[in-house]
């Protein structure tokens, strides 16, 4: 399964634009038991202007602001949130979801991934676990 998609904001200044690429594979081993690996990917086609508000330890400052006073480079939330922040046009971020599925009958199933980043770059993104419940009718 494959999923491809973008976020263009009403507000070019206020959000960063950028596209996200998936990737699932899965394949039932036993009647009870899915494994699953995922790809994912974020492609930035352009930041904001870093003017999103941000309360701090120091006051509130701006995304720009902030990330000058903590001495980072500019980054971006991924799929957390859009920060806006300037300069992050072009980066790419890519992780790998492992994980596994378990079928509860016809309609129900439970699963959870371990996520992890490919790439140098990562952002906010270190490391995630996910759980899911899954109800189809």
């Amino acid at each position: 399964m494959a999923h491809v998609g973008a976020e263009i904001p009403n507000d070019m200044g206020a959000n960063s634009t950028f596209m996200f690429y998936d990737l699932h594979v899965d394949y039932g081993l036993l009647e009870h038991f899915v494994p699953f690996v995922e790809l994912n990917a974020f492609h930035y086609l352009s930041g904001g202007d870093g003017s999103r508000k941000v309360r701090t330890d120091a006051g509130t400052l701006t995304v720009k602001q902030a990330t000058q006073a903590l001495k980072l480079q500019p980054f971006e939330g991924l799929d957390y949130a859009n920060l806006g922040s300037d300069n992050v046009g072009g980066h790419f971020i890519a992780t790998l979801g492992i994980g596994a599925r378990i079928p509860l009958g016809r309609h129900a199933s439970l699963g959870g991934a371990y996520e992890f980043p490919l790439t140098n770059r990562r952002d906010v993104f270190r490391q995630r676990f996910t759980a899911s419940v899954t109800l189809e009718f």
